[in-house]
């Protein structure tokens, strides 16, 4: 799984760039360069990646149909993992907001940065009508009884000792 998303990675900057350097591609992606030229030669023995020599010191990397087709598949495995984890976090909320009323907090607060995860939450709590509160992180949070639901370490640990809090993130 580690090394499929390392190679989509390796993938994408070959398609996307003309005559990428292993260095180059080692920059962008945030691999190692060792690590680079190791899956490259492993890419080239599966076919996903032919070798062209430019001159004695230059190669050209060429994505095969065999690669583009895998960087589909690697698009397609992703964002069906991708479903499931924002289908299972929907669940979740639900499940928490419903306990957290159960011990009495009627108002839900979401606290933390504008993010995807701040996204996922809105619609999570919109599609069951619940209604909430946004903070950004650094603005001061309300006191009172209220269910904080954030997906930081950060501002778990600053929310914690004074209100009712769930690292959303946790919970998955």
């Amino acid at each position: 799984m580690i090394e499929s998303l390392k190679e989509y990675q390796i993938i994408t900057q070959l398609q996307e760039g003309k005559d990428v350097t292993q260095r180059q591609i080692a920059k962008n992606t945030g691999l190692s360069l060792g690590l680079v030229n190791l899956l490259l030669q492993r890419m080239t023995e599966k076919g996903l990646v032919k070798i062209e020599k430019l001159n004695s010191r230059s190669l050209r990397y060429i994505l095969t149909p065999k690669g583009m087709a895998e960087k589909v598949r690697l698009t397609c495995e992703h964002l069906k993992k991708s479903y499931a984890q924002i289908s299972s976090l929907m669940e979740v909320v639900a499940a928490v907001v419903a306990r957290a009323w159960r011990q009495g907090y009627r108002d839900v607060i979401l606290y933390g940065p504008a993010d995807e995860v701040l996204q996922i939450l809105k619609i999570a709590l919109a599609q069951q009508e619940i209604e909430y509160r946004f903070y950004r992180r650094g603005e001061e949070p309300p006191s009172g009884q209220f269910l904080f639901l954030v997906w930081t370490q950060e501002d778990e640990e600053k929310l914690a000792p004074d209100h009712h809090v769930v690292n959303i993130l946790k919970v998955l």
